[in-house]
């Protein structure tokens, strides 16, 4: 019973040696990024959108990768710097 409540108190290890805050951070650009997609989606479907409309659902990381403060931890990817 004791390991059970040592291990609740613990806080899980931060990946790539990130802080809590620039966790945070990255979740919080991740959500924009979908919040803003979504948006659009539903104006496209009103006809309130010109043109195309090209949906990159679960594709979020790609465009916050960049923004991640931990160079050395990224992967090639096939998006442009």
């Amino acid at each position: 019973m004791s390991s059970r409540a040592a291990s609740i108190t613990q806080s899980p290890p931060m990946p790539a040696g990130l802080t809590r805050d620039q966790l945070l951070a990255i979740y919080r650009f991740l959500r924009l990024t979908r919040t803003l997609e979504e948006r659009l989606t539903a104006l496209y479907r009103q006809s309130k959108v010109i043109g195309g409309l090209f949906r990159s659902l679960g594709q979020e990381g790609e465009s916050v990768d960049r923004r991640t403060p931990c160079p050395e931890a990224r992967t090639p990817t096939s998006s442009r710097p």
